[in-house]
């Protein structure tokens, strides 16, 4: 599953992200990456979590960006 920042919500009942993410891992899904735009991404998967920070980049066109991701 591959949400950005507030879609995650739309999906559970939960109001943080910590409650949002373990229900749907609950519920079945085997992994979740969150992205979190310049802040990077957070992947969840019943083991844990690992955090990637962004980087700088020169935006020429954000058309599909969230789809490249």
């Amino acid at each position: 599953f591959l949400p950005s920042g507030e879609e995650l919500f739309l999906f559970s009942s939960a109001r943080d992200e910590k409650g949002a993410v373990d229900e749907l891992l609950a519920r079945g899904l085997s992994c979740i990456v969150l992205k979190k735009g310049a802040a990077g991404a957070v992947y969840h998967d019943r083991h844990g979590a690992v955090a990637s920070s962004g980087f700088a980049v020169d935006e020429v066109d954000p058309t599909g960006a969230g789809d490249c991701f």
